[in-house]
């Protein structure tokens, strides 16, 4: 995250309330795709034997697709 912050700053030279806003995001982001990730295994846990949901989420969250084919 350091080396893509001195990029950031070299390049775009952003001012005080966007490199905050830069940095906030680089850390909430994948903070909510990890989150996501937890939460969509644990309920395939207590769903039991389910992990084809798991990774059906898992990929319709990196691909950003709807779900309406994989449920037709």
């Amino acid at each position: 995250m350091v080396n893509l912050l001195k990029i950031s700053t070299i390049f775009v030279k952003p001012d005080a309330v966007h490199l905050a806003l830069f940095t906030e995001l680089t850390i909430s982001v994948p903070t909510l795709f990890v989150g996501f990730n937890i939460l969509t295994s644990s309920l395939s846990f207590y769903l039991g034997n389910s992990e084809g949901l798991t990774q059906l989420w898992r990929n319709a969250i990196l691909t950003s697709q709807y779900l309406s084919n994989n449920f037709v």
